[in-house]
């Protein structure tokens, strides 16, 4: 395997190598790689340089040898002439295409009028490249993605019978320049899976946010055994009264959770393997260019999972275990423990206490002070629930006695136990403050990044070639647009600096200047037969320095320093700038690669459409705008933030189920309560109402908490960072205060539905 080091989108293997290393003893068969871009131009709705992440099918040379060639034919033939080409299946069934369609496709000469003639599969699927994969036959496939040359990124190489891999390797090393790397088969394998493999860093985040959903699952469960063990208070205290002791009473409640701890973990591992085999169908029923794959179980996956859920259950059941067992025999005597309805003082004063404190600590700009405080101010919040359940209920006490009787009831009932209050709406805290904060944070960030990436940017639009030149049209057209105020075409040379790949280029001083190009020392007009450097470079340099540079061929070029580019994205795209006549002397013959458009305010958007109508039909041109890695960044944290939150609503499932439990066990509770609303007259409709109305003044109050804590958190922490003013994303939260409303709602279905079946006599017939 012999590879440019560079790709193919920068440079190309040196012409000549592929017969070099035909000649090579133990070199059995030779086949090289051309890789470019095309698009389908019947297609008249793409529009070229849309989005920054927009590519068109890979074109590929089709290898007549099979051993070397990765693509197999499924129906049809392989491409033999001019205007043949084959598709691989997916893109087939994508443009409803078949063997023998026509259709047009962009080439590096213009567009052209195309046969398809066979139809391919990459090994187990569809296409060897995400975005398509259309094959054509050589020479024929070099005037599709360049000048029309022959040109290799790649060497595929098969050993005679006999030669090992390494001895062969060593033999094409003495003739491959320095500039390509020489690998085995094995090898080249191996970094390309190395390559896939960072897709592994997914997967600590995924389980961070499973550990996530177990720490709130851990709310949960701890909330329920509460309210049961409270519930059972009366069984707890016989059970004491006829000489249980406190150890036995947490023994029984404990094994009660390891039990349910073992029960729920087989059935979410059950669950959980369901889904991944249901996904995986999905995914691949949707064929959307995933690498083929199959669920994996292995035995430390279910044993994780086992220990984990039952660990977590078991955990949450020791503080209901440890005051249940000290729970004393006369408490036999009454129907339930009772539970005060005013915040615990002592409690209250700690939690404003580090609320406070941690205020202070993320008010500075110190790591540790912001992380301590942080802690701080979360475990502070946590801790204040019974008092702001108190607060919430009386703030909402006249909204609510606008709904009648029922909205009274309602609001009054979240203060009774305002400690099992709290301990519900935790749960739905830390997701909707997690929601919050990643929201807050990420929008300011965004904001911040793409503000501050265009400021780098001069031009308005760059073309851009990767292999071949610009066409004529294309830069005689771009340059007669109305409203460009400046058009520099950009001649390139290919070459490595620090063994990197890099670019000589050259172009009219006074064109750069008027484009926005400025120096921070020297001047554009003074090159002669030096170079301007951008301070973008990797190895710094300062006027009076040599650079040196390392042609494809092997040929070492130095250039003095005369001028320091200031920087921007343009000036580091052009790469090193010299006089035309310094690269006259290079390479006479470099083609134009790229050019970059100023264009007046007013006229962006028709010059933008000008550009794609004539860029259509020339797959090796790519248009882009002056912002694009603005564009790009800010695409990406768009997905990043709704990932993350997508990820981060498992936890205000967890907690909607959290609500429902403790709805649907405090409803039992009260059914004599409930038995005697209706006796005096309530109907059940109002009974209904009054349970709905608590379901969402709960689900409110978790969700105020975590938006009010979350965007407090976000402002103190981005303030400290100093990255610019703070975006609040005001109808994203709007989002999350309707969807804590719409949990609220969907929580108190169970309950309202249970409340309206007691029967009345049988309610108040409890004892």
């Amino acid at each position: 395997m012999v590879e440019d080091d560079a790709g193919f989108s920068r440079s190309e293997l040196p012409n000549g190598i592929a017969e070099d290393i035909a000649g090579v003893d133990g070199v059995r068969a030779v086949a090289g790689e051309a890789m470019g871009i095309t698009r389908f131009t019947d297609d008249t709705t793409a529009t070229p340089g849309d989005s920054p992440f927009d590519i068109g099918p890979i074109v590929r040379n089709w290898i007549a040898d099979e051993a070397l060639n990765p693509l197999t034919i499924v129906r049809g033939r392989a491409p033999k002439a001019e205007r043949e080409i084959a598709i691989d299946a997916k893109t087939a069934d994508e443009e409803g295409l078949d063997v023998g369609s026509s259709v047009g496709i962009a080439t590096a000469a213009g567009g052209a009028k195309v046969k398809v003639v066979g139809i391919t599969r990459f090994g187990n699927s569809d296409s060897a490249d995400q975005s398509g994969t259309v094959t054509a036959a050589e020479p024929w496939v070099f005037s599709v993605i360049g000048d029309g040359e022959a040109a290799y990124s790649t060497i595929l190489v098969a050993a005679t019978p006999g030669t090992t891999e390494r001895a062969l390797v060593d033999s094409l090393k003495r003739v491959a320049p320095d500039t390509v790397r020489v690998q085995t088969g094995s090898a080249f394998a191996t970094r390309r899976r190395r390559r896939s493999a960072r897709s592994s860093m997914l997967r600590p985040v995924l389980q961070g946010f499973s550990g996530l959903a177990i720490f709130v699952c851990a709310f949960v469960i701890y909330n329920t055994f509460a309210v049961v063990v409270t519930q059972r208070i009366r069984e707890v205290a016989l059970m004491r009264a006829i000489a249980a002791t406190p150890r036995q009473i947490r023994r029984s409640l404990q094994a009660e959770g390891l039990v349910i701890g073992l029960i729920g973990s087989l059935a979410g591992l059950a669950a959980g393997t369901g889904l991944t085999v249901l996904l995986s169908w999905v995914l691949k029923r949707l064929d959307l260019g995933l690498p083929p794959s199959r669920p994996v179980f292995t035995t430390s996956i279910l044993l994780q999972g086992l220990i984990v859920g039952v660990g977590v259950t078991f955990i949450a059941v020791l503080i209901p275990s440890f005051r249940a067992g000290r729970t004393a025999p006369v408490a036999a005597m009454r129907e339930a423990a009772v539970e005060s309805a005013k915040a615990p003082k002592v409690r209250t004063i700690v939690a404003a206490v580090l609320v406070v404190l941690g205020v202070a600590g993320m008010a500075t700009t110190n790591g540790v002070l912001l992380a301590v405080g942080a802690a701080f101010a979360l475990i502070g919040t946590f801790m204040a629930g019974p008092a702001l359940a108190v607060v919430f209920s009386k703030a909402t006490g006249a909204l609510a006695r606008a709904l009648g009787i029922a909205g009274r009831l309602g609001s009054q009932n979240l203060a009774r136990q305002p400690k099992r209050t709290s301990n519900t709406v935790n749960a739905l805290v830390i997701g909707v403050f997690l929601v919050t904060l990643v929201t807050i944070s990420g929008n300011s960030l965004k904001r911040w990044s793409v503000d501050s990436l265009n400021d780098l940017s001069t031009a308005d639009f760059v073309l851009g070639t990767p292999t071949g030149a610009l066409p004529e049209p294309v830069l005689t057209g771009a340059a007669k647009l109305d409203g460009v105020t400046a058009f520099v075409p950009m001649r390139s040379f290919a070459t490595r600096r620090d063994g990197h790949p890099d670019a000589i280029t050259s172009a009219d001083p006074a064109q750069l200047a008027a484009i926005g190009f400025k120096t921070s020392a020297g001047s554009l007009d003074d090159l002669g037969d030096g170079a301007a450097v951008s301070s973008f470079s990797r190895t710094p340099v300062k006027l009076g320095d040599t650079i040196a540079m390392t042609a494809l061929d092997g040929r070492t070029i130095e250039l003095p320093v005369r001028a320091i580019l200031e920087p921007t994205f343009d000036t580091f795209q052009a790469g090193v700038i010299v006089a035309p006549s310094t690269l006259d002397a290079i390479d006479p013959g470099a083609p134009v690669k790229a050019a970059m458009v100023a264009v007046s305010p007013s006229k962006v958007d028709d010059v933008d459409k000008a550009i794609a109508d004539l860029t259509r039909d020339y797959a090796n041109v790519f248009v882009q705008k002056g912002n694009f890695i603005g564009q790009m960044i800010g695409t990406v944290f768009d997905f990043m933030i709704n990932a993350v939150n997508g990820l981060l609503g498992m936890s205000v499932v967890i907690a909607l189920i959290g609500i429902v439990n403790t709805l649907s066990l405090s409803t039992f509770e009260r059914r004599r309560e409930l038995g005697l609303l209706r006796a005096v007259g309530m109907s059940a409709r109002e009974v209904r109402r009054m349970v709905r109305i608590e379901a969402v003044l709960i689900a409110l109050l978790g969700t105020t908490t975590g938006i009010a804590i979350g965007s407090l958190l976000a402002w103190l922490l981005l303030r400290s960072t100093d990255l610019g003013a703070v975006s609040f994303a005001p109808s994203k939260l709007a989002w999350v205060f309707a969807a804590g409303v719409l949990v609220g709602l969907v929580a108190s279905i169970p309950a309202t539905r249970r409340v309206t079946k007691f029967n009345v006599l049988d309610a108040l017939a409890v004892d």
